[in-house]
């Protein structure tokens, strides 16, 4: 049963990683442009796993230690972390404006699919070491991202060459604090799902069936591996989801409950993504039912369920909630006329907002 999840998030992680690939090479086809890194900080993300993975090796010269978690898990972790940084860059370059829908999609969900990926390799194939192996992916992904973002800060903007005018030196700063927000929120997320599978590692097995059990890590790599599926998912065109309503017969219910809402062009694209995330949330909370009712246990199996599904709900409605504090103080930054206020206080508000939520779940 094991075996079975993890190959399923692998391969959920790669599927999405080649989508993320392969839509990049429709946006430009035939095109090479330069990276966004000085060559100097890419060589270096480019060896330091190398290196770090040699070091790791020896205990004491030539016998090789036993294991060696560590190492793959840095190894696994630095160049997860290259492949989202080229990737990202490719899906960035293109000079169109409109970078929302699939592409925006796409590109907050390339690293998270490859972190899922590098995460569940160890637990697949390193048992014995699961849990340097998970701790080392973390820190190499933070160490190379980190590496890459210093070469962001230093070099020229994402799509090389010279700007010719104020647009593009402005279009430039866009994709290269795009590229940067989405590196940083990829070390989040693999330190986040990290820090559950290694917490898995040390709890006791849990009961999936009468005759199976798995690890609580395997458990939390399987649902992080829904949460960028999902999220892919609810950034498929609209007209996707308008030929769905009409397939199912929902279109003409739809339209007369929500026609006066979306009167004007604001409020429809208030309404598209509002309907986006809701829609992504509920799906993440059903796939959470679906995954805690194979929960069972020697006790209380269905106390342990509602508890489980009860934390699920917890972390969706948190993160729904520092999202929109965070969009309401990058509204009101933007806007002239609006009383400015300190911008650390907004990002304190939904820090506290992300610890109540632990604090209720533990």
């Amino acid at each position: 049963m094991e075996s079975r999840l993890l190959v399923s998030a692998l391969v959920i992680g790669l599927v999405g990683w080649l989508c993320g690939l392969l839509y990049s090479r429709s946006l430009h086809p035939g095109t090479n442009p330069e990276m966004p890194f000085p060559r100097s900080f890419l060589f270096t993300a480019a060896f330091l796993p190398v290196v770090v993975f040699l070091i790791t090796l020896p205990s004491h010269p030539p016998v090789f230690a036993r294991g060696h978690g560590l190492g793959w898990g840095f190894l696994l972790g630095g160049f997860g972390a290259l492949l989202a940084a080229w990737t990202l860059f490719r899906l960035l370059r293109s000079d169109a404006s409109d970078w929302r829908g699939t592409r925006a999609a796409l590109t907050a969900s390339t690293p998270c699919f490859l972190a899922v990926a590098a995460l569940a390799l160890p637990r697949l194939f390193l048992h014995d070491v699961a849990v340097d192996a998970l701790a080392g992916v973390a820190i190499g992904w933070l160490c190379i991202s980190f590496i890459l973002l210093l070469g962001i800060g230093s070099g020229k903007a994402v799509g090389g060459g010279t700007s010719v005018s104020e647009a593009a030196d402005r279009a430039d700063t866009a994709r290269a604090k795009a590229l940067a927000l989405a590196l940083v929120a990829g070390v989040g997320f693999t330190t986040l799902v990290s820090g559950v599978a290694i917490l898995g590692e040390y709890r006791d097995l849990l009961d999936l069936t009468t005759e199976s059990s798995i690890h609580w890590s395997v458990l939390g790599i399987v649902m992080a591996a829904a949460v960028p599926l999902l999220l892919l998912i609810g950034g498929l065109p609209a007209p996707f989801f308008a030929g769905l309503a009409h397939r199912v017969g929902l279109a003409p219910l739809l339209a007369r409950l929500f026609g006066s809402m979306t009167a004007t062009e604001d409020a429809q694209r208030a309404g598209t993504r509002a309907w986006r995330v809701l829609g992504t949330c509920l799906l993440l909370a059903l796939f959470g039912y679906l995954l805690t009712r194979r929960v069972q246990d020697s006790t209380d199996g269905e106390h342990l369920q509602k508890h489980l599904f009860q934390i699920i709900v917890f972390g969706v409605l948190g993160g729904l909630l520092a999202w929109w504090l965070t969009a309401a103080r990058l509204r009101r930054e933007s806007d002239p006329e609006a009383p400015q206020t300190a911008g650390w206080q907004g990002s304190a508000v939904t820090a506290l907002v992300i610890l109540s939520g632990v604090m209720v779940a533990y």
